[in-house]
């Protein structure tokens, strides 16, 4: 029993004695003056931030604004593209942020109708459903009108690039000669063409 007794008293100073054996290491104190501390290095270069090419929520409004506009009104803001490209672009700004706030309140109007139609019982809630999907409908078109229209560009661009194809195919000799004089007369090879979305040094 004195044993059992003995070693568990050991085993429960034995920690402590560690403990008292090895303390922690204080921090060191200023350095003299015959050695200065050390400047700490200088942070590094923040990367250049690239932004993503994809289209950001006031892109989509600008687009969607200027996909509403009559031709005549294109055409004016072309020419205003070519005169003054800053000006173009405060004015694409302007009428796609037009355009965001005449959707904040039309949002605004439909939760209100929600709530009201939540609210309301019998003839009167059937009278504010009503209401509630004629709203709805008229948004549904609009943006199926937006989509509409976007489309037909995308198929007008479409068939400017199958005409500036047709155009090539038609000149594949002639553009082959002249890429093979160009590499036969050059002095360097011709670097290979850049990564897509990396930038390079013209």
């Amino acid at each position: 029993m004195n044993k059992i007794r003995s070693i568990l008293t050991l085993a429960v100073l034995l920690p402590l004695f560690a403990w008292t054996e090895t303390p922690p290491l204080e921090p060191a104190g200023p350095p003299g003056p015959a050695e200065p501390a050390e400047p700490p290095a200088p942070p590094p270069p923040e990367k250049e931030k690239v932004p993503p090419p994809r289209r950001g929520p006031a892109e989509r409004f600008n687009w969607r604004a200027f996909s509403r506009l009559t031709e005549a009104e294109r055409t004016e803001l072309f020419k205003l593209q070519r005169s003054d490209p800053d000006k173009f672009r405060e004015e694409l700004r302007r009428r796609g942020e037009e355009l965001r706030r005449q959707e904040i309140a039309r949002m605004e109007e439909l939760r209100q109708l929600v709530e009201k139609c939540k609210a309301a019982t019998g003839a009167e809630r059937t009278e504010l459903r009503g209401k509630l999907v004629a709203h709805l409908r008229a948004d549904y078109l609009e943006r199926l009108e937006d989509n509409r229209r976007q489309l037909e560009e995308m198929k007008r661009h479409a068939k400017r690039l199958e005409k500036e194809l047709d155009k090539r195919a038609a000149k594949v000799d002639e553009a082959v000669e002249a890429q093979a004089e160009l590499f036969l007369n050059s002095s360097e090879f011709p670097p290979p063409p850049p990564r897509p979305g990396k930038k390079h040094d013209k």
